[in-house]
This record gives C-alpha cells, structure tokens and sequence, in this order.
C-alpha cells in the first residue's frame, strides 16, 4: 500500500489516493446483514429463538412471519352471542386465537311501575318502589330525597318541629288587613264606613234621631212620644169614669140628663 501511495504522490495525484482511503475505510466500518452472514448473503443471518415465537430461522424468515400475522392472524376479530339474564348481547374480541376482552351489552332497564311502600324487604321506613323490566326492582329512601333545615318562625306563625312533624299556630293580632281575602277586605271596608253607636245621637227635632250630626226622622213616631204625661189622663181614670157610669140607676140617669139639658141661669 505504501509503495502505491509513492507512486501516486510521484504522479501528483495525492487527492485521489485520499479519496480510496476514504472508501477503504467506509468498507472496513459497514456491518450490514450480509457482511455478518457467514455466506454472505442477508438471507442466511441465523436468530436466537429462546421463546419460539418463530418458525423460521433467519432474521429474514422471522421478519415474514411477523408481516404476516399482522395481516392474517395477528388481525383483531370480534364475535356476537346471544347474552343471558340481563346480558343482551355478547361481543368477544381475539387476536391470535386468544381472547382479549368482551363487551356485554345489558337489556334495557325501563321503569315499568312504582309505588310507595313501608319497607325495602330489609329496612323499614318510607320508599319508592320501581317496577324494572328485565331487573330486580329498585327502592329509594325518600328521606334520602329529602333536606331537612328545620323551620324558622314568620311573622303571623310560631311553628313547632317534633320529629321532622311540623305544625303552626296563628300568632293573635298578626294578620294584615291587606293580607286578607280581597272579599273579607270588602266587608271590613264597609264596617269601617257603617254608623257606629258612637255616632247616634238624640234629635235635636221631636221625633228624630242624629246620625252623625243629621236629624233623621224616626218613621210612625207620632206626637205622643214626646208629649208630656200630664197632657193624658192617668192610667185607669176612664175605666173608674165607665164603671161608675154603669152603676147608675135608670131613675139616675134620666135624671142626670135632665139636667144637663136644664138651662143655667
């Protein structure tokens, strides 16, 4: 090698020699498939199958078999079967052979009736009993359903909690007028304008009375009731005058009349 370097920098030409060593030495550095077969050929690299995933050999070989199966058997199937119970529907999905997993699809869960009853079967209490096709039926606490912050006095009502049992009593005087049913309202309404006793008073004219201050006359009230007693007879004087009158004789009362009709002189 020496002596063709001499001669190559004898003939000047020492930039295409650097240019073979380059190549000698790109050559002495490549490990590729065929320079480590010991044939030569890529084909004949041997493999370390300790698992026996392969059925070839050679890297060549194993590389087939692993394009292959990613399109034949390594490919991922998926199967349906009929389910049972609640199971509608079965899918199973393999690879290889092998099963990989399943997908159950349920039947559907449809809420076919509900009622309240006193107990679950187990506790008992106060629930919401759905009828579910395809299902056992399912129960909900209804005190579960519900958030109890006690209660709070208003303003017209003291309430009283005894075990989540509420009750109210009306506080006196504290109902509104304008809280009232618009009819209620209506009559108070004419209360408040209606005469009140305070407002009848004597007339200050013989048979009347004062309502508000006006005389208003008091209908079939004759002069009799406010004439004075001494302007009447007293009580019994006209029946004593007839019981008298009764007693006389024929002879007194003839009597009687004459002289009555007896001029006086």
């Amino acid at each position: 090698m020496s002596s063709v370097k001499s001669f190559l920098d004898h003939a000047g030409t020492s930039f295409l020699w650097s240019q073979i060593v380059a190549e000698l030495n790109k050559k002495a550095n490549v490990a590729d498939l065929a320079s480590v077969a010991t044939s030569g050929a890529a084909a004949d690299v041997t493999i370390t199958d300790t698992g026996n995933y392969f059925v070839a050999g050679t890297v060549e070989g194993a590389l087939q078999e692993i394009g292959n199966n990613m399109t034949t058997t390594g490919a991922v199937t998926v199967t349906e079967t009929a389910g049972s119970g609640n199971v509608l529907k079965v899918y199973t999905l393999t690879q290889r052979g092998a099963t990989i997993g399943t997908i159950n699809i349920p039947k559907d869960l449809v809420a076919t009736s509900g009622e309240i009853v006193n107990s679950d079967g187990t506790n008992s209490g106060t629930f919401l009993k759905l009828v579910i096709a395809n299902s056992d039926p399912i129960y909900i606490n209804v005190a579960s359903l519900i958030e109890y912050n006690g209660v709070v006095d208003s303003e017209e009502i003291d309430f009283t909690d005894t075990n989540h049992q509420i009750s109210g009593t009306l506080k006196v005087g504290s109902i509104a007028k304008n809280k009232l049913a618009a009819a209620v309202q209506t009559s108070l309404g004419k209360a408040d304008t209606a005469v009140q006793p305070a407002g009848i008073t004597e007339g200050a004219t013989n048979g009347t009375i004062a309502v508000n201050g006006t005389d208003v006359a008091v209908h079939g009230l004759g002069s009799a009731a406010y004439t004075a007693s001494t302007a009447y007879d007293a009580s019994g004087q006209a029946q004593a005058v007839y019981d008298s009158v009764m007693a006389l004789t024929t002879t007194e009362i003839a009597e009687a009349i004459a002289a009555a009709s007896t001029p006086t002189e």
